[in-house]
């Protein structure tokens, strides 16, 4: 709507804006001419943090789109081989008739990670039940914070309420999230032990309708 309304006074590039708007709406649909330099799109300008968007990064792509994204590919390549490793540690840690809940640790050189790609791993996964994947991630923030991930497998678990639920926990200090995605923070690393038992009280709050599991 932006781009209809200003370019005649101020052109600019529409396939920019159209990945710009892919990285912050994963539906949205790439045309068909953008889809192989995406991942060299996404990767450049992504290079300051994996959940990040840097303005002056997206300056250089308006001016020289063409070399941005090929300084991009190399990252991508790293990225997508980080995320596939991350992807491979994943492990279930409860488990219902009715839902699971997997978990990762993310080591400090397993980065940078490819978010999209990471999502398409993790719907490997789907069984047809409710699935929650935790990434606890062992580098803090830069906050100092430590960002424990939520994801799903499939689409039938909101992660929105799933953070709330986090949220109540003890040590948890902040975070939440869309449907599809969100991460919690604490000023601690929370252990397995600690990670297994809050999913459990978690899920079984969350779809309270579903089998119960206790932790001794």
């Amino acid at each position: 709507m932006v781009y209809d309304l200003v370019h005649t006074v101020c052109p600019f590039n529409r396939d920019v804006v159209s990945m710009v708007h892919k990285m912050d709406v994963f539906a949205h649909e790439l045309p068909k001419h953008l889809e192989t330099g995406f991942a060299g799109f996404r990767a450049y300008v992504t290079q300051k943090g994996e959940r990040n968007v840097e303005m002056d990064l997206v300056e250089n792509m308006f001016k020289n789109p063409e070399q941005c994204i090929a300084d991009g590919q190399a990252r991508a390549a790293l990225m997508r081989a980080n995320t596939d490793a991350l992807a491979a540690g994943i492990e279930v840690i409860a488990e219902t008739a009715e839902w699971c809940v997997l978990c990762v640790t993310q080591s400090p050189t397993c980065r940078p990670i490819d978010l999209m790609h990471y999502q398409r791993k993790l719907d490997e996964k789907i069984t047809g039940k409710p699935t929650l994947i935790l990434t606890r991630d062992v580098n803090p923030l830069p906050n100092g914070l430590y960002n424990l991930g939520l994801r799903r497998a499939g689409d039938n678990l909101n992660i929105t309420d799933v953070a709330l639920e986090f949220k109540t926990k003890p040590g948890v200090i902040g975070g939440g999230g869309h449907p599809f995605a969100g991460g919690v923070q604490s000023k601690e690393l929370f252990t397995e032990e600690c990670l297994l038992a809050m999913a459990v009280e978690v899920m079984n709050t969350v779809l309270p309708l579903s089998g119960q599991v206790e932790i001794s």
